[in-house]
């Protein structure tokens, strides 16, 4: 079961690297023929806020990077065309943030398609904003890591564009114009903001055994809440939100009035989140009580068992002996430290050798016989003995062959005639004068 589990894990990781990386370059084909047909100019004319044609194209590039390097391992042509597509992205991304920032410009902005001055947010015609300059960097230089195997920074780089581009997507959603129309600083297209999130989603999915991926898919309590918790935090406030803002566009309220019922909704719907999480924990918690002390109770199992158990390894060195066993040792002279005595050893490594049970009777020290079994467990390198002591099972043994030899002895020397017959009454015993007198065979 855990196995098909993360194999399905893995198959929705890869599918979400593929269609991360295949939304940026549909979109990115999508404008740079827009711009190349002169469409994309007609609408920036228009007072369209568009996708300008440079980010357009690193679209292309990033989405086809990301599956060159993320969805196989990035080997030969895959890693070297990854690595040119990324840094291709990275020295774009840095030239136009560069002209953001010292107010120069370089001409690689209207180097694929012209755009007539004046367009709506735009700080000079056809440059990416701010935000996508920044994401592009990013971005680039993540790849750039995957390409060259460095990749322990690339799912919190791959975080850091989502966050970024978490706030024009609010402007979007709520209508706030200053979160994505500033020319010098938040200037950036709803299409471009959904193409930047699927590129950092995709380079977050592309490192699965990486935090904070890993602990996304961890099967554990930390896992589960996360899992549980994380839509809700990043749903439940925008839908909270959405809803304010409807209410105060319709007039149901002042900005006090909005405000205070988003406060109030957000604290009733986080505490009841809150308290059914809390509740699941402590289930979680009481269920991994219970199962502790099951488990402390099979521990002490042998430990608890009067007869000696041991496990020891191929080196001969003990490796568990429960209070039987330290006994029986005790009485051999063993000491912690010491290998174990010599016939133990050699039955220890008979058994791992041939991978069979092993038996053998000891008679210690305090003339006392222990019978032991010797289990061995290759795969671990140690077999485990189990012993008993059959001393009063040895004495009875011996008692009952003495009595039948001076039972045979007596009815062999004794003059008259002995037979013994079971409940069938077949013969099972003749004297020799039984013999004698009857011509039946003793035997």
């Amino acid at each position: 079961m855990l196995a098909r589990d993360n194999i399905s894990s893995r198959a929705v990781v890869h599918w979400g690297i593929r269609i991360t990386a295949i939304v940026p370059i549909l979109t990115g084909v999508f404008w740079v023929g827009a711009w190349l047909i002169g469409m994309a100019p007609r609408w920036s004319a228009e007072g369209v806020l568009t996708v300008k044609a440079n980010t357009a194209l690193l679209m292309i590039f990033a989405g086809s990077a990301l599956l060159l390097l993320a969805v196989k391992d990035a080997l030969g042509w895959r890693r070297r065309a990854g690595a040119l597509l990324s840094t291709l992205i990275f020295l774009i991304g840095s030239l136009t943030l560069s002209e953001h920032l010292f107010g120069w410009n370089l001409g690689i902005d209207q180097l694929l398609a012209k755009e007539a001055p004046g367009a709506i947010s735009t700080v000079s015609p056809n440059r990416m904003g701010p935000p996508a300059s920044v994401c592009n960097i990013i971005i680039g230089a993540a790849l750039l890591l995957v390409s060259f195997r460095r990749l322990t920074a690339v799912p919190y780089m791959g975080l850091a564009v989502c966050i970024i581009n978490i706030i024009p997507a609010v402007g979007f959603l709520y209508n706030i114009q200053q979160f994505y129309t500033t020319p010098h600083l938040t200037h950036i297209a709803w299409p471009t903001v959904i193409a930047l999130m699927c590129l950092g989603t995709g380079l977050v999915l592309s490192q699965p055994q990486s935090n904070p991926l890993s602990m996304l898919l961890n099967d554990n309590a930390g896992g589960r809440l996360l899992r549980q918790m994380l839509p809700l935090v990043i749903l439940v406030p925008l839908m909270l939100g959405f809803l304010r803002v409807m209410g105060e566009n319709r007039g149901l309220g002042d900005i006090g009035t909005g405000t205070g019922l988003l406060v109030i909704a957000i604290i009733l719907v986080f505490s009841v989140i809150l308290w059914r999480s809390a509740g699941k924990l402590s289930y979680a918690d009481a269920a991994h009580r219970e199962d502790e002390e099951a488990l402390a109770s099979s521990a002490l199992f042998p430990e608890e068992n009067p007869n000696p158990v041991l496990r020891i390894g191929t080196d001969g060195q003990m490796l568990y002996t429960n209070a039987a066993a330290r006994k029986f040792l005790s009485h051999e002279g063993w000491m912690p430290g010491v290998p174990v005595p010599h016939v133990l050893s050699v039955l220890v490594e008979e058994a791992l050798h041939s991978n069979q049970v092993g038996q053998f009777d000891f008679l210690s020290q305090v003339d006392r016989v222990f019978s032991f079994f010797c289990v061995p467990i290759p795969d671990k390198h140690y077999a485990n003995l189990y012993g008993w002591d059959i001393t009063d099972r040895k004495m009875a043994e011996d008692a009952l062959k003495e009595s039948e030899e001076k039972f045979k002895s007596l009815a062999e020397n004794i003059p008259s005639v002995l037979q013994r017959f079971d409940r069938q009454f077949r013969v099972v015993y003749l004297s020799p004068k039984a013999e004698e007198a009857t011509g039946i065979p003793a035997e």
